[in-house]
């Protein structure tokens, strides 16, 4: 029976090379998730002071989607 851990990929490339091509993009998506959060996060934050500044109620500004 053949086993099905090894995709063709894997099979004529060689596993080795493929699995530091994957643990490459891991590397490179995890550092943007990363930046991507930072960037919300501090977004968040500028949009709550200026909420927070203006003395608007953040629940009119921002309905919850099942309230409309």
């Amino acid at each position: 029976m053949r086993s099905h851990s090894a995709g063709p990929l894997a099979r004529s490339r060689g596993g080795g090379q493929v699995s530091r091509v994957f643990e490459q993009v891991i590397f490179i998506l995890s550092y943007i998730y990363r930046q991507r959060t930072q960037a919300l996060d501090e977004l968040y934050s500028i949009v709550t002071g200026a909420i927070e500044e203006s003395g608007a109620d953040a629940r009119l500004l921002f309905p919850h989607p099942g309230w409309t």
